[in-house]
């Protein structure tokens, strides 16, 4: 039985590559990657919290957006109007492009 794969890594290298028009490192995409889950984790805590501070059931899409607009706001907000550092730029850039 072969060994199922978590994500594509050639998929995230050329979506990383074709945003910087940089070269990664043998493993940056992995990095990147456990980078983009612990925001999703974390975006889904704060919209599971925010929801249940509404009254909802679930987490609804209106949720996700809301806490979403908080979380890039903020990270504007701490880098005084830029990306804190390049890989933060990559991880919204996935996330932006994902939606």
């Amino acid at each position: 039985m072969a060994v199922q794969k978590l994500y594509p890594r050639a998929t995230v290298k050329r979506i990383v590559k074709s945003h910087t028009r940089k070269a990664l490192t043998k493993n940056a995409d992995i990095l990147i990657f456990l980078d983009y889950m612990l925001f999703m984790q974390e975006l889904m805590r704060e919209a599971s919290i925010q929801g249940r501070k509404r009254g909802d059931k679930g987490i609804t899409a209106r949720t996700v957006r809301r806490v979403t607009e908080r979380a890039v706001s903020h990270a504007d907000y701490t880098s005084r109007g830029r990306y804190a550092s390049s890989r933060d730029r990559q991880i919204m850039a996935l996330f932006r492009g994902s939606t």
